[in-house]
């Protein structure tokens, strides 16, 4: 293993000693949790699995729940506790969770860490979630379809065990990196859940903007979708053939849309010969473009001239609304497409069943108005997103240069 870059040094400026290098299995007790398959209720004890563990945590978001006899019976042989460490095992594989409050939750197809008093266990999960050591550890994945690595092997995890006042030391450390990207990640959900109520509030007409004299606007009127925006479909130039690829003409797949607000780029390009011979369109910059296959209702706005695959139903308003009032119309537009798509292979909505979708739709003086306070508001979200995906790279910075 490689020296670390990073390293405390004692109060008299001295260096610590070296650290040990020991096996997982040496210092902590791994087990994983049942392979049973006990059943499942509308109600009871969580059943924690490897999905359920991310970004640190266990989120119990989307758990399945037991009875207290299984969670009973499951917690003879792996009971999990405050400082153990859990794992994620199957499937999604080298996800971390440090548990720092009393857990009322089973596991199953999880690895459980459990902390036995010979290590820092804080300073054991900073070690395990260092990226460069979860990459190595995912070369030893096995599995076909259901991928998943074997409990022996993360037994058999080769850890550097520094001296006790240095673990503490690097786990006080980032434990407060953790505490600033925690306040700021409160801070980002509650400007997104802010954002989600006042849209609900602002389309139900609960809140109402005003004239610059003060005057209420118009009353709004319903209208479909197709009245309001036309409508364009996306498609793909042939595969086969190479000169309709790879010419400069952004052309954007579902997977891309909805990250962020505006788009400019796609991962593949078009030519203008593949634009000719197959059924997308050049799209202009402001399209707001809108998924409606398999990927349902997500919206993104080209901020270039582009084409979409077939799995888009893009919109450009017409009549003097608003193609920013359009995006933020979202949750009633995504709503629509969850509810009337169908198909068997994959979920899609057409562009004459999506043109019927009903949506509120005041002057455009009104319009202009809810998008501008929208526009500043994710203004505000996006800053304190960059904010918060800049402690996450510092963080993830200190990891790889204190631990290898």
């Amino acid at each position: 293993m490689n020296e670390p870059k990073l390293r405390f040094h004692r109060t008299d400026g001295l260096n610590y000693p070296d650290a040990d290098c020991k096996k997982l299995s040496e210092i902590t007790d791994v087990r994983d949790g049942t392979h049973d398959s006990p059943k499942f209720w509308e109600s009871g004890y969580p059943l924690v699995t490897s999905k359920n563990i991310v970004n640190g945590r266990v989120s119990l978001d989307d758990v399945q729940y037991i009875s207290a006899k299984d969670y009973e019976e499951i917690n003879k042989r792996s009971k999990v506790d405050v400082e153990d460490i859990l794992m994620s095992m199957i499937g999604t594989i080298g996800n971390f969770a440090y548990i720092n409050e009393n857990p009322e939750f089973a596991i199953k197809n999880v690895a459980l860490i459990k902390n036995v008093g010979r290590i820092n266990s804080l300073y054991l999960y900073y070690y395990l979630s260092n990226p460069s050591f979860i990459n190595e550890r995912l070369k030893e994945i096995e599995g076909g379809t259901q991928k998943f690595i074997a409990l022996n092997k993360i037994r058999n995890f080769m850890i550097k065990v520094p001296c006790e006042e240095e673990q503490q030391k690097i786990a006080d450390f980032l434990s407060t990196v953790d505490d600033k990207i925690a306040l700021k990640q409160k801070k980002y959900d509650a400007l997104v859940a802010a954002k989600k109520g006042l849209l609900q509030k602002i389309f139900s007409r609960e809140i109402r903007f005003r004239r610059d004299d003060g005057e209420e606007y118009s009353e709004w009127d319903e209208m479909k979708l197709n009245e309001i925006a036309d409508i364009t479909g996306g498609g793909t130039p042939s595969t086969s053939i190479a000169d309709y690829w790879n010419g400069g003409i952004s052309w954007f797949s579902p997977t891309e849309i909805g990250k962020t607000k505006y788009v400019s780029s796609s991962i593949k390009t078009i030519s203008k010969q593949g634009l000719n011979h197959s059924s997308a369109r050049m799209l202009p910059a402001g399209t707001v473009l809108l998924t409606t296959r398999a990927t349902l209702g997500e919206m993104s706005i080209a901020t270039v001239a582009c084409t979409t695959n077939q799995g888009f139903q893009s919109l450009n308003a017409k009549n003097g609304n608003l193609n920013m009032y359009l995006y933020y119309l979202q949750p009633i537009i995504k709503a629509y497409c969850l509810r009337y798509a169908a198909g068997n292979t994959f979920l899609e909505i057409s562009k004459k069943t999506l043109g019927e979708c009903l949506l509120p739709v005041p002057c455009v003086a009104e319009q202009q108005k809810i998008a501008d306070f929208f526009s500043t508001f994710d203004e505000r979200i996006e800053a304190v997103k960059k904010e918060l995906e800049g402690w996450k790279t510092i963080k993830k910075g200190l990891l790889q240069h204190m631990f290898y």
